[in-house]
């Protein structure tokens, strides 16, 4: 039935291809585009019991792979030190 109500292999099929995406930018500025094309796509997961999902779900992975990007933008935030202008 949740296959009727949402478009999972499409979902799927599209977090497969975001993955790839990620995987294979090569700067923060590719990355950034990726990751905000995977937060565009994971508002529409349909958050659906694990027992619902296709074997190969992408969810937990686009998770995972924006919360690293997150990670990695926070720390050149972080390492970059702002000059105050006067």
């Amino acid at each position: 039935m949740a296959g009727q109500l949402w478009d999972l292999s499409g979902w799927t099929e599209a977090g497969h291809r975001l993955l790839g995406d990620m995987a294979a930018a090569t700067d923060m500025p590719g990355r950034f585009v990726v990751a905000a094309a995977m937060v565009r796509h994971l508002l529409t997961d349909p958050m659906l019991p694990a027992e619902l999902l296709p074997a190969d779900w992408p969810g937990a992975g686009l998770r995972a792979a924006y919360h690293d990007f997150a990670t990695a933008m926070a720390k050149r935030r972080d390492a970059t030190q702002l000059l105050e202008v006067t």
